[in-house]
């Protein structure tokens, strides 16, 4: 048994994965992001007291992912609280640092986040820190479900580097980590999840030609990437997988200034017979009024946590 939570977190992504081993229950956490004050991935942890963090994946820097990971990692360490894994999408030298202080990233002060991470590390309540991708060996959840990385790959991280760095490899650039998002499946010998972040669509496209073409395991559950953004979205990648009717498809969404979600993803992805489910819907309306979630506000919307157990 393997439980998906799917926080609401506004225009962002908090996910918690749940699960047993030997009757002791576990948690896991991918991306850890606040919205108005609340950090509902640490009111979680505080809630059903757990004492470990299995895992804890960021998937990538921008602050609608990882803007609630500084105060996780001080209850952690306050409350001698371990974390088995921290995992990340590229190495952490000194320049990508640099460059998470810089543009957008600055207020969100996401690179002094990663270096407390690193002195929690070297204290060893942190076990393991390394950057991943495609390549890693993966997370045995259980007897049954394995967590394996499938992005970024060295496609993305080429293309990361020539846009942060100039030829003489000098920061240049605080870039679109969105290039490097990690994207997860969890799967056993027959099904699997797929949790996509924000990557974009050159790597979903790598994905499905590289990594899924001719995988005949079946899709029991996916993630809209990047919030249900027209930029991101491949119809025919969706169109492609093994799967039955109503396969739920989740989009992690809230008020917003970029058309998130895109209607004609929700109309693709409903015209394929994946059921479109959201952590947010507008009050009487349908999830495709973003003029609803161009608002600043949650007034007219109705935000719930999506649970699935598989």
């Amino acid at each position: 048994m393997v439980d998906i939570t799917f926080k609401y977190v506004g225009n962002g992504d908090s996910i918690i994965i749940e699960y047993l081993v030997n009757d002791s229950k576990k948690i896991g956490v991918i991306d850890v992001c606040t919205n108005a004050g609340n950090n509902a991935v640490l009111s979680h942890i505080k809630k059903e007291q757990y004492s470990k963090i299995e895992f804890l994946i960021i998937s990538h820097f921008h602050h609608d992912h990882c803007s609630g990971l500084k105060a996780l990692l001080k209850y952690c360490e306050d409350n001698k609280i371990e974390i088995g894994f921290f995992g990340f999408p590229i190495l952490l030298d000194k320049r990508i640092i640099r460059s998470l202080k810089i543009g957008k990233q600055k207020k969100h002060d996401v690179g002094s986040a990663f270096k407390y991470a690193y002195d929690l590390y070297k204290a060893d309540l942190i076990h393991e820190m390394k950057d991943v991708g495609l390549g890693h060996e993966g997370i045995n959840l259980n007897n049954k479900y394995t967590l394996k990385f499938i992005s970024p790959a060295i496609d993305e991280l080429n293309r990361y580097t020539a846009k942060v760095f100039d030829k003489g490899l000098k920061l240049k650039d605080s870039p679109n980590h969105n290039i490097v998002a990690i994207s997860t499946v969890i799967e056993s010998d027959s099904e699997y999840v797929l949790l996509t972040s924000d990557i974009e669509f050159n790597s979903l496209k790598r994905i499905g030609r590289r990594i899924l073409k001719n995988y005949s395991k079946k899709l029991i559950l996916a993630q809209v990437p990047h919030h249900g953004s027209r930029d991101n979205h491949y119809k025919e990648f969706w169109n492609l997988r093994n799967r039955d009717i109503d396969t739920p498809i989740v989009i992690s969404c809230g008020p917003n200034g970029y058309d998130h979600p895109a209607p004609e993803v929700i109309i693709d992805l409903e015209k394929l017979d994946y059921k479109v489910e959201a952590t947010s819907n507008p009050v009487g309306s349908s999830l495709r009024d973003i003029d609803v979630f161009a608002m600043k506000d949650n007034s007219n919307i109705d935000t719930r946590d999506l649970k699935y157990q598989i």
